[in-house]
């Protein structure tokens, strides 16, 4: 593929950029942002997955109730490393950490919800409802901490 000035990744790019919405986010800050969101994603995930596995399996809890106590734990290490590394955020502490509450009350019933319906009902191992669950809450996260959150 070319991607010089005249090739056609380039112009579609230069299209993208230009467009009110999509270009925001693909901004050189912009593209540093979602590789540390992700970075910050994948330790929170590791997190959270390690607990889930350890109070599942080792403590014997229902799976329901070790994922809400491994997202409750994985809360204030992303909400921090979220605030402070992925957005570089220092101001506005409690109004953010207030919206990250709600936003992390919203998730944590999406989580539960998918997590009994993919392995209470559809019989899926919880790791795999865990996975589904985690990949739902992914997608629309980062738009509402880069446009209200952390903004």
């Amino acid at each position: 593929m070319n991607l010089q000035k005249n090739g056609i990744i380039y112009k579609l790019l230069d299209k993208l950029r230009k467009n009110k919405i999509l270009g925001e986010f693909l901004t050189p800050n912009a593209l540093i942002q979602m590789i540390r969101y992700l970075i910050t994603g994948v330790s929170s995930a590791a997190l959270e997955f390690s607990i889930l596995y350890v109070l599942t399996n080792y403590a014997h809890m229902w799976h329901i109730f070790s994922n809400s106590i491994s997202v409750f734990v994985s809360f204030w290490f992303n909400f921090l490393l979220t605030k402070f590394w992925t957005f570089k955020s220092r101001n506005n502490f409690y109004r953010q950490l207030g919206m990250y509450t709600i936003l992390f009350f919203i998730n944590i019933g999406i989580s539960n919800a998918v997590m009994y319906l993919f392995t209470d009902v559809l019989s899926f191992h919880y790791m795999l409802s865990k996975v589904v669950a985690s990949g739902v809450i992914v997608c629309w996260n980062f738009v509402v901490y880069k446009k209200v959150i952390y903004k």
